[in-house]
């Protein structure tokens, strides 16, 4: 049977299947390497939430969700590391968040302090519940569906949970955090911050230019 992918798809998953052959070829199991073609990959889109648009999709969207916008917008974190974090890790007195839980996975998760912003916000959602994100006390599996609909009732394009999260770095660097703050806050590589994000920032190319613009 076949099935519709998307290109990004199917090149994530050809690459497991490259990355299992190359295993094969290095115990021995195969003779030789077997070279697997991989789809083009995509240009990354460059798409963050303006504050207004922000202000919208929050209007439009149901009380757990706004919790989720909310904490995705001022911590950056992934979907899973927001909809995993438990009141056990949420410190308000002290000013913290734990999202990480035991040994770091490769997904990096991290300790973060609390903006006094999203502090304020939380004082008043505790309810008993053990996830800080949750539906009627139960813990929520996936938001997707929900953030696509909320962006729809608001009228606001491809909104999605990873947007969210690329939004929170992109505001956060246009408004003068450098590169191994954002790093350290967000729990995000430098090389990821140049590469996806340091453009956005009013700093970028500030010496290159400086030095240019200097010339007799």
């Amino acid at each position: 049977r076949s099935r519709k992918v998307k290109p990004g798809t199917a090149r994530r998953e050809l690459g497991v299947l490259q990355a299992a052959l190359n295993h094969a070829h290095s115990e021995g199991v195969l003779i030789h390497p077997i070279k697997v073609e991989l789809p083009a990959a995509s240009e990354t889109r460059d798409r963050w939430l303006t504050r207004s648009e922000a202000d919208a999709l929050l209007s439009a969207s149901a009380p757990h969700m706004q919790r989720f916008i909310l904490l995705s917008l001022y911590t950056g974190r992934r979907m899973s590391a927001i909809l995993d974090l438990t009141w056990t890790r949420v410190d308000l007195d002290a000013g913290f968040i734990r999202f990480a839980d035991g040994a770091e996975t490769k997904k990096r998760r991290g300790r973060i302090r609390v903006p006094k912003q999203l502090r304020e916000h939380m004082q008043g959602w505790e309810d008993g519940a053990t996830h800080v994100v949750n539906f009627r006390g139960k813990k929520i599996q996936s938001v997707k569906t929900a953030t696509r609909r909320a962006g729809e009732r608001a009228g606001v394009d491809g909104v999605t949970p990873h947007v969210l999260k690329h939004t929170a770095i992109t505001w956060a660097v246009m408004d003068g955090l450098d590169v191994e703050d954002a790093a350290e806050y967000f729990d995000t590589s430098p090389e990821t911050i140049r590469k996806h994000y340091w453009h956005h920032s009013p700093r970028h190319q500030e010496r290159a230019i400086s030095i240019i613009e200097a010339r007799k």
